[in-house]
């Protein structure tokens, strides 16, 4: 990952079992292996479940 925080978020999400994060810098997060959505498309995601 090219920012530290994102980085650092995606580990903390990592390490506590949780598999999705919300954001508006998707392209920051491209090579992670979460599911990372913008704050609409988590909605959207969500109301499909």
């Amino acid at each position: 990952m090219r920012d530290f925080e994102d980085a650092v978020q995606a580990n903390a999400a990592k390490q506590n079992n949780i598999g999705i994060v919300v954001t508006r810098n998707i392209s920051d997060f491209e090579n992670s292996d979460l599911l990372i959505f913008t704050p609409a498309g988590f909605l959207n995601w969500l109301n499909e479940q």
